[in-house]
């Protein structure tokens, strides 16, 4: 699930923010970073396998959606279309995270949500 979120965020905070996709190192740190908080979780440790799978699945799915419809647009210059999905990428941001997503971002040290 770490994994899945990870790629979730990435994916949500580049089409949010229009900015460049995160580094290798940046998706990395994200990643332990997400890994170690659900490792802290003790509600994960009793999911099954099959819901463990259904969570990874559904931000996979979710993270495909935003991706491919924020890389169309901008290829294709459809600034209507690009604000679509960035205000999708922001309510996913929100619905999981609880927080605005003008206060998340990803740096070279990982997730940072502001003040």
């Amino acid at each position: 699930i770490a994994m899945a979120m990870s790629v979730y965020l990435a994916v949500c905070v580049t089409a949010y923010r229009d900015q460049p996709e995160p580094s290798d190192n940046s998706t990395e740190n994200l990643f332990n970073q997400i890994s170690s908080s659900f490792a802290a979780e003790e509600s994960l440790t009793e999911l099954s396998n099959a819901e463990k799978q259904n969570i990874h699945d559904g931000l996979i799915y979710l993270s495909a959606i935003v991706y491919a419809g924020y890389s169309v647009s901008k290829q294709t210059n459809d600034k209507p279309t690009l604000q679509i999905y960035q205000a999708l990428a922001g309510a996913l941001i929100e619905q999981l995270m609880g927080v605005k997503p003008t206060k998340l971002n990803i740096t070279e040290s990982g997730l940072v949500i502001e003040s």
